[in-house]
């Protein structure tokens, strides 16, 4: 396998936190903390995998003392046929994050020595050579087309067969919360990715602009509403419009309450006790749901000097109602800012500056819409599709046509580093 280059100088901090299951028991682990210019699907995986294993290890042993007493062995596998890791294959990967820093070339080693230990001992042979192909690469982010219908992510672009299979592997998922509100909407297969809501968009502003010359971009929503069109069928291809546009602008921090309400209580997509990855933003973390109370790990780099800090509650779609939490999800005692990191006046500061960047975000995409439209409505341009990349926690990335997609965030308008 030929060798790919990465960042030699890319190192990520870590952190030693200490925290409780929802049955009470006691963990501590380190984690990877995110800094400016991580890339924050590999360290959402790691923290997500070391923590999920963490409890994986506890059903093992407690299915293990349930069977026993039956007299019936309890053979470690998957429905798959892949081998089940377990919490004590991670021990390499652990032993490396006891740094203080860690190289995003050892966790890739680290990675791929997992990757072959599973496909050496399983039943089932996995074609690991795609993976380790693009793993190197995910340090400038991965291509996501969120279902608005469907709250686990399984399109990443060109790099679909190769991600699905990192995750089978290792048994996780990523989930979202950019979920329709609306029953109708989300059986519409119009409708059905982010990518096609925005195509459906576009192909609206530039029919009645090149049918009706109606430029429904500087047109209000009064005058929208009051509009006139012969055509039945383009009246409601309006109202659909109208419909989206109206969603979208209502939900500019990609989360909505039917979302967050599927994650609180459908246990078929985020059981309780349970871990995955979550991707909210264009930004990857590590989710946790306790009794259908949800918590996002508090791996900022800024909280590296806030032992007590660890779980930040998603209770709300706006954020700002949200409180930080220690590993047994209680209220820090927070003493001065110079031991314990950030204060509350820091914190609630963050929140309100992220969610006028959340609505700053969401103007620059609906001038993107206005550029990619009138670039459609010129014969000599050409429209080329938009891909969604999820942005490194600071870092823009960059998609296949920079003239007429959506703006990526930059380090200015991208989530708030404490």
């Amino acid at each position: 396998m030929a060798t790919v280059q990465t960042d030699k100088n890319m190192r990520f901090k870590t952190k030693t936190i200490n925290w409780s299951d929802s049955y009470g028991n006691f963990h501590m682990n380190n984690i990877l903390l995110q800094n400016r210019n991580g890339p924050c699907f590999i360290i959402s995986f790691i923290n997500t995998l070391i923590l999920a294993k963490e409890l994986d290890e506890l059903d093992e042993w407690s299915t293990v003392a349930l069977k026993s007493k039956k007299g019936v062995a309890t053979p470690l596998s998957t429905k798959s046929g892949v081998k089940k890791l377990k919490n004590s294959d991670l021990t390499p990967l652990k032993e490396i994050l006891l740094r203080e820093e860690v190289s995003f070339d050892s966790i890739l080693n680290e990675l791929t020595s997992l990757m072959l230990l599973l496909n050496t001992d399983g039943s089932e042979i996995v074609d690991i050579a795609e993976i380790l192909n693009i793993l190197p690469y995910l340090d400038s982010g991965l291509n996501v087309n969120l279902k608005l219908s469907n709250p686990i992510i399984e399109d990443f672009e060109e790099q679909t067969d190769s991600i699905n299979s990192l995750l089978k592997l290792f048994e996780l998922k990523i989930t979202h919360g950019f979920v329709f509100d609306d029953a109708q909407m989300v059986e519409d297969p119009e409708l059905d990715s982010f990518d096609k809501c925005q195509d459906y968009l576009i192909s609206i502003i530039d029919l009645f602009q090149s049918k009706y010359d109606i430029n429904l971009q500087t047109s209000d929503s009064e005058q929208l509403s009051t509009l006139s069109v012969d055509d039945e069928s383009d009246q409601k291809r309006l109202i659909k419009y109208l419909k989206l546009k109206e969603f979208l602008d209502e939900n500019k921090t990609q989360l909505t309450k039917t979302g967050l309400n599927i994650l609180q209580t459908n246990d078929l997509i985020l059981s309780n006790d349970s871990f995955l990855i979550f991707f909210r933003n264009d930004h990857f973390n590590t989710i946790y749901k306790v009794n259908g109370q949800l918590y996002l790990l508090a791996n900022d780099e800024g909280y590296r000097n806030n032992d007590e800090i660890v779980w930040e509650e998603l209770k709300s779609i706006g954020g700002l109602k949200d409180e930080l939490l220690t590993g047994s999800f209680k209220t820090p005692q927070l003493k001065n800012e110079e031991v314990m990191g950030p204060s509350s006046a820091d914190v609630m500061l963050a929140k309100q500056l992220q969610s006028q960047e959340d609505e700053d975000y969401a103007k620059k995409l609906q001038k993107s819409y206005q550029q990619k439209a009138a670039a459609a409505a010129t014969p000599t341009s050409t429209n080329k599709k938009r891909k969604h990349k999820s942005k490194e926690k600071g870092v823009a990335t960059t998609s296949t046509n920079t003239d007429t997609t959506p703006p990526t965030k930059t380090k200015s308008d991208s989530c708030v580093i404490m």
